[in-house]
């Protein structure tokens, strides 16, 4: 027997990546001289977007990467027992605008990339397919684009197979035809003019059990982007939509995600009370500031939310609805407005402060 006692001092190890730090993929290949400045996720006017700097330590800034598909990912150890480092897409997208700055002090330059949108609205409709019998159709060019026209159904009966693709098209004039649903109209759209394997739609439930039956009015989009149609058939039917990456290994890396506001699932931001041992698992909201206001439009919002959090956590979701722990300040006052409906409007990675941003609303039930 022995009293004598012995420490063991574990041995120290660097991280793969520093925290809080995202690997960049351009066309499936890494960069590691490319750093993620910020990442948000957001729906209409402005959609999602990142904005990524460079630093010139190597030649690789001579390489021309504009126009080319970016993904931006979290290295994250799933393994059990064992190291096993999986990818986790927080962004994906394509790259747009590069800014070069070159000086005495400084040269580099900064990546803006967008998500899908982009695709979208450089899209304009300028026809419309209709059906002739037998999953066939014709496309017909310069002509009106008008979805239930003068309140009266003009959607095919039967589906018309093009391009790999099953969906609803024009009736023949004369024709019986069916009034338009939004989802019909939806992946009529998104049809046409996305490449099949470029953008993951799950429309016919969801879209369809969301916003009930027919167009409510006609839809007018001849000349318009496809991103423009797109919104103006949510907003009939009362919808937002996002931009999302997906986790898939295979298929495409991106996805559109239909959801109405406050609907989605539940998050809490909870805030301790003072004189409390601070926890990260009980405070995720560190800097809050509100503004109560009437916004136009008859969208019914009295409160503007914004709040950032301690931490860089990237698993807030735009339309996730809000909620707070029954031991928790309710400095958002969800138990106090307990009428209301608060959800993720915007979310803001912020790489260089390592926190994120959350737009929240808050509207009556």
């Amino acid at each position: 027997m022995t009293n004598r006692v012995d420490f063991y001092q574990g041995e120290f190890k660097q991280l793969a990546l520093p925290a809080g730090r995202c690997e960049v993929f351009i066309e499936g290949a890494p960069c590691p001289d490319l750093e993620v400045a910020e990442i948000v996720r957001q729906g209409r006017p402005g959609f999602g977007y990142a904005r990524i700097r460079y630093n010139p330590t190597t030649q690789a800034g001579q390489v021309d990467i504009a126009g080319k598909d970016i993904e931006i990912c979290r290295l994250i150890n799933t393994g059990i027992g064992e190291v096993k480092i999986e990818p986790v897409r927080i962004f994906a997208g394509r790259i747009g605008q590069i800014n070069t700055k070159m000086g005495a002090d400084e040269q580099g330059f900064e990546i803006t990339a967008r998500d899908f949108s982009a695709r979208l609205d450089s899209e304009v409709i300028d026809g419309k397919r209709i059906a002739t019998g037998g999953g066939k159709s014709i496309y017909w060019l310069a002509c009106d684009v008008i979805f239930n026209e003068d309140g009266q159904p003009n959607a095919s009966i039967q589906q018309v197979q093009h391009n790999g693709k099953s969906y609803t098209a024009f009736a023949p004039e004369g024709s019986e035809a069916k009034y338009w649903s939004t989802a019909e109209v939806i992946e009529y759209l998104l049809s046409e003019y996305v490449l099949y394997g470029q953008l993951q739609v799950s429309l016919m439930e969801y879209p369809q059990a969301l916003s009930g039956g027919k167009a409510s009015d006609e839809l007018a989009v001849e000349g318009k982007s496809v991103l423009a149609a797109i919104q103006d058939c949510c907003e009939q039917a009362g919808l937002e939509f996002i931009f999302s990456p997906r986790q898939a290994e295979t298929g495409s890396r991106q996805q559109i995600v239909f959801y109405l506001p406050g609907k989605g699932r539940t998050v809490e931001l909870n805030l301790q009370y003072a004189a409390e041992k601070l926890s990260i698992s009980r405070t995720n909201v560190c800097e809050l500031e509100s503004e109560k206001q009437s916004l136009p439009t008859g969208s019914g919002v009295t409160e503007v939310v914004e709040v950032r959090t301690p931490i860089l956590a990237t698993g807030y979701e735009v339309g996730d609805r809000i909620t707070v722990s029954p031991d928790s300040r309710d400095v958002l006052g969800v138990r106090r407005h307990n009428r209301s409906i608060f959800w993720i409007d915007r979310v803001r990675f912020d790489f260089e402060r390592q926190s994120a941003e959350l737009r929240i609303l808050r509207r009556p039930a």
